[in-house]
C-alpha cells in the first residue's frame, strides 16, 4: 500500500492532466503547500529531476550516482510522510474520505510547481533561459501576434 501510494503520487507529478480540484482536495493542497519550507521544496524537486533524468533520452546529461538518488528518494518520502500523515493528517483523511487518493494529485502538484519557480526565479536559471529568446527569429514571431490580431511584441 505504501509503495503503491508513492507510485500513484509520482505519477500524477509527472502526468500531464490534471484533475479537477474538490473542496477538500483544495483544503489539502492549501495545507501542503503551507506547510513546505523552501529547503522541502528544494529536496521535492532534487527527487524529481532524479527521476526525470533517469529516462533514456535526457540520461546522458545527468551524472546522479546511485547512492544519490537513494538519498533523494528517501528524503522525498520522509517528506510527503511528515506533510501527509503529521502536518496536513485532517485535511488529508477528509480529502481521502470523499475525494479518493487522487485528492493528493493537486496538492504534490502544486509543491513541484512552486518549487520549480523558486529554482527559475534563481538568477543563473533565468540568465540561461533568457537565451533562447536571442536564438528565435524575432520578426516572425512579430508576424505570428499581428496575425493572431494583437499587438507586435515587445
Amino acid at each position: 500500500m505504501k509503495l503503491g501510494l508513492m507510485a500513484l503520487v509520482a505519477a500524477s507529478l509527472l502526468s500531464a492532466g490534471t484533475a479537477k480540484a474538490e473542496v477538500y482536495a483544495d483544503d489539502l493542497k492549501r495545507c501542503i503547500v503551507a506547510s513546505t519550507s523552501p529547503e522541502d521544496r528544494l529536496a521535492f524537486v532534487r527527487w524529481l529531476f532524479g527521476a526525470i533524468a533517469d529516462h533514456p533520452a535526457v540520461s546522458d546529461f545527468s551524472n546522479i550516482s546511485e547512492a544519490r538518488r537513494q538519498e533523494n528518494t528517501i528524503a522525498t518520502a520522509r517528506l510527503m510522510e511528515r506533510l501527509v500523515l503529521e502536518d496536513c493528517r485532517p485535511q488529508a483523511i477528509l480529502a481521502l474520505r470523499y475525494e479518493g487518493f487522487t485528492a493528493g494529485e493537486e496538492a504534490f502538484s502544486a509543491v513541484g510547481e512552486i518549487a520549480m519557480g523558486d529554482l527559475m526565479a534563481d538568477e543563473s536559471v533565468s540568465s540561461e533561459l533568457d537565451k533562447l529568446g536571442t536564438q528565435t527569429d524575432e520578426t516572425r514571431w512579430q508576424a505570428l501576434a499581428i496575425e493572431a490580431g494583437g499587438r507586435a511584441l515587445r
